[in-house]
């Protein structure tokens, strides 16, 4: 019975930091995404001035 607790309770572990690494990336890949919103509208702000 504990063997089956152990392999639970790795598997649990697992599936969790798997989780929290993807949710990681996920965050960083919508922080990329702001930054280059960002930049694109400022670079659309100084080719508005200079034409």
């Amino acid at each position: 019975m504990s063997a089956i607790m152990l392999v639970h309770t790795s598997i649990t572990i697992t599936k969790t930091l798997r989780d929290e690494e993807e949710s990681k990336k996920f965050i960083n890949k919508l922080e990329d995404a702001k930054t280059e919103k960002l930049l694109m509208d400022v670079t659309r702000g100084t080719d508005d001035h200079i034409a």
